[in-house]
C-alpha cells in the first residue's frame, strides 16, 4: 500500500469517531441490529488501511463500465494576467506525458533539469538520459515552469516589457 502512515492514522482516527463505542458480546448481532461495535486502535488502523486499500484498488482499476474517466493533462503557466492579449504568447504548459510524468513545453521546446530549453525529438528517438532530465513529477514540473516564466521572451520583449506596456 502507498498510503503515507500519517494517512493512515488520520483516517483510523476518523474510523474511531464515527464507531460509537458500546460494549457487546457479538459483534455480528450488534452489527445485524445496526448497533455500534467497539474498535481498539489497532482495528481502527486496520480498518483504516483496508480502506486506503480499497480507494487506491478502484483509483487503479480505472472508471467503472460505461463512465468516462477525467484527468487533467496540461496546466497552463503564465506570468501575465490571464486576460493579458499576449498571454498566450508567454505561457508554457506543464504536460502529462505517461505513467506520472510531466514535459515543461514553451509548445516547441522541453524544459530540463538544468533550466535549460531543448528540442524535442520524436518518441521513438528519445533517449532514457533525455527522458530523466526532461520528466518530472507533477510537483517539479510546476514549480520549474513557475520558476521560468517570469523569464519567457517572445521577440525581444520580456515579461517585463509587456507588463510594463500594460500600465501605459
Amino acid at each position: 500500500m502507498n498510503s503515507p502512515p500519517e494517512l493512515v492514522d488520520q483516517v483510523a482516527a476518523r474510523i474511531r469517531d464515527l464507531v460509537r463505542i458500546h460494549p457487546g458480546h457479538n459483534a455480528t448481532a450488534a452489527l445485524t441490529e445496526g448497533q455500534p461495535i467497539i474498535l481498539s486502535g489497532r482495528e481502527a488502523e486496520t480498518a483504516a488501511i483496508a480502506a486506503l486499500e480499497a480507494v487506491e484498488e478502484a483509483r487503479a482499476a480505472g472508471p467503472a463500465p460505461g463512465t468516462a474517466a477525467i484527468r487533467a493533462t496540461r496546466y497552463t503557466v503564465c506570468a501575465l494576467p490571464e486576460d493579458n492579449v499576449n498571454a498566450r504568447h508567454f505561457s508554457l504548459y506543464v504536460e502529462y506525458r505517461g505513467r506520472d510524468r510531466w514535459a515543461v513545453s514553451d509548445g516547441f521546446l522541453c524544459l530540463g533539469n538544468d533550466g535549460e530549453w531543448e528540442y524535442e525529438s520524436i518518441p521513438s528517438e528519445r533517449a532514457d538520459e533525455w527522458l530523466a532530465t526532461h520528466r518530472f513529477d507533477l510537483d517539479t514540473a510546476l514549480n520549474l515552469a513557475r520558476a521560468a516564466a517570469p523569464k519567457v521572451t517572445v521577440n525581444g520583449y520580456t515579461v517585463a516589457d509587456v507588463l510594463a506596456r500594460a500600465d501605459r
